[in-house]
């Protein structure tokens, strides 16, 4: 009897063992495995080897895999933020460097042709152009700073005097005769957005519309607010915007202002950073009286 008993125990003692070694087999199949294949794609990641990041077809997002599907969907969505990142910054920085290089190539050859002039009013007048020139390019980089800096905002900001803050940023245009309107819900809202950034859109929405306006039509500004959100619309009755620009307004150092009304392109890129970083957006559309509206859009705090 004792006999069958230490047989049964060992039995016993052998069934969990075996279990115990098959248990280990499938937990490493289901987690040691694709932690040392993500461990291995994340190295390469790392040594830029794959730039495209972590992708369906490396079977790590198979079901079945539980909380590591769930890691390596937050290292996917990881790699294609900073894969956009690094593209938008290549971009930009394109855009920048062939934005210079214009104020650039007029300042050397205004250099050159200074070098070899005689005449001393001749002289002035080309120290003057690249004076201006050189203002421009300051200007310029005082607007690329303000715009990578949008780009990278991670801070919460607040405004608690929206009407305040937009009827500051009308005075510059009184004599323009711009028109505001707004209803009984906007003097007591709260934006998340700064005081600061607030006046930026009010002043590069109102400039433009004020640049494309015949100077006898007046602008209008109105703000209200709708289904939760504060909107702030700026109408002109300039000449609208054309079809073929109609996807680029907002692009970064895109300009399509006529004669020696010379503009960065940027204002409108930098309205619609703000609104996007605060949680809103721009849209903007031809009016059928003729002109333009754009309207900015930013949610309650």
């Amino acid at each position: 009897h004792e006999r069958a008993v230490k047989e049964r125990f060992l039995f016993l003692y052998s069934v969990i063992i075996l279990l115990a070694v098959l248990l280990s087999l499938v937990l490493n199949s289901m987690a040691a495995g694709p932690l040392n294949r993500l461990y291995l794609l994340a190295t390469k990641i790392v040594a830029d080897d794959r730039k495209e990041g972590i992708t369906d077809s490396d079977a790590l997002l198979r079901p079945g895999i539980g909380e590591i599907g769930i890691i390596c969907q937050a290292i996917q969505r990881l790699v294609k933020a900073q894969k956009t990142q690094a593209d938008n910054f290549r971009a930009f920085s394109s855009d920048i460097v062939h934005e210079l290089k214009t104020p650039l190539s007029a300042i050397r050859s205004g250099i050159e042709i200074y070098s070899e002039t005689p005449d001393e009013k001749e002289k002035g007048e080309i120290l003057e152009r690249i004076h201006t020139r050189i203002s421009r390019m300051e200007s310029l980089m005082d607007e690329i700073k303000h715009i990578g800096e949008l780009e990278t905002q991670t801070e919460n900001e607040y405004c608690d005097s929206v009407l305040p803050v937009i009827r500051e940023a009308l005075r510059a245009y009184e004599s323009r005769g711009v028109l505001f309107e707004h209803s009984g819900g906007t003097e007591k809202c709260r934006l998340p957005v700064s005081g600061v950034k607030l006046y930026q859109v009010v002043d590069n929405l109102v400039k433009n519309a004020v640049d494309f306006s015949p100077v006898r039509e007046s602008v209008r500004v109105s703000a209200d607010i709708n289904e939760g959100l504060f909107v702030l619309s700026v109408r002109d009755k300039g000449p609208g915007i054309l079809k073929e620009v109609f996807p680029l307004v907002t692009t970064r150092f895109f300009s399509y202002r006529m004669g020696e009304n010379v503009h960065s392109g940027l204002g409108l890129a930098i309205v619609d950073a703000i609104a996007r970083n605060s949680g809103g957006n721009l849209v903007y559309r031809n009016l059928d009286a003729g002109g333009s509206m754009f309207t900015v859009s930013f949610p309650l705090a």
